[in-house]
């Protein structure tokens, strides 16, 4: 409530360390009402007790906004994961734009191969979408490589096939 988190009738632990680096815990300190601020708030926890992989692009924008995330591995992860979202749409695109042009031939066995091609184009840009994926979030390509590249390299391949169909 107000940005303040508040606990009713519970009980509150502290732990320390012995010498031989074992918890040591304090008695109970019991309490009716206790105002605490923490820099979580619920939503952040929800999202942050998700897989990674489950998250949609605005829970992805606002953990990585948050600053709630240390780890420079994770963030990367993230963001790889963020331009994958944001950018692998364009497949649709990529499949209509690859198939359009490449089945524009003479001859019913034309049609076939360019069909098959375009198939094959397709089935490439998202085996290879995936695997620069991988490799961003093990942090092998940048994110916005991993994420973005193919899917704009592949629209405009598909412009280019679509321009010199024409």
């Amino acid at each position: 409530k107000d940005g303040k988190w508040l606990f009713y009738e519970g009980e509150r632990y502290t732990f320390s360390l012995d010498e031989e680096n074992l918890l040591i815990r304090s008695p109970a300190e019991f309490f009716s009402v206790r105002t605490e601020s923490f820099p979580e708030y619920p939503e952040l926890i929800k999202e942050g007790s998700i897989s990674f992989e489950q998250l949609n692009i605005g829970q992805i924008w606002r953990l990585l906004r948050s600053d709630s995330i240390r780890s420079d591995r994770l963030k990367n992860a993230l963001w790889s994961m963020f331009w994958h979202r944001l950018f692998f749409p364009l497949s649709s695109l990529v499949a209509a734009m690859f198939a359009f042009s490449l089945s524009q031939a003479r001859g019913r066995s034309s049609y076939m191969k360019g069909f098959a091609f375009a198939l094959a184009a397709v089935v490439l840009f998202f085996i290879s979408g995936h695997l620069f994926l991988v490799l961003g979030k093990n942090n092998w390509l940048s994110p916005f490589i991993a994420g973005a590249f193919l899917p704009i390299a592949f629209t405009l391949a598909g412009v280019f096939l679509l321009y010199q169909r024409q």
